[in-house]
């Protein structure tokens, strides 16, 4: 309830108990883990260094989401000028 209170200003402890007990989908806490993404996802990109960035199972989700992003829009690039098997992206000599 603490996490909930402090997450969104205003809510009293009594409410934050209410949302937990009365929302079967528990939308309060998805949209903390949505919140702690992103602020995770912005945090990695401030990073200057790997020394700055933050660790863990969420920064772990950040790099997995953001990576297969990454391969999907190179396979789209690919796709879009029709280029099939393993290219590597340098052209012919």
């Amino acid at each position: 309830m603490s996490r909930i209170c402090e997450e969104f200003p205003g809510t009293l402890p009594t409410r934050a108990l209410w949302e937990l007990e009365h929302d079967p989908d528990q939308l309060v806490l998805t949209i903390m883990q949505l919140r702690a993404y992103a602020r995770t996802k912005a945090a990695m990109d401030r990073a200057k260094t790997a020394e700055e960035a933050p660790t863990g199972a969420l920064a772990d989700l950040v790099m997995d989401i953001t990576t297969d992003l990454v391969r999907e829009a190179i396979a789209a690039r690919r796709a879009a000028r029709g280029v099939t098997g393993q290219d590597d992206g340098r052209s012919p000599e």
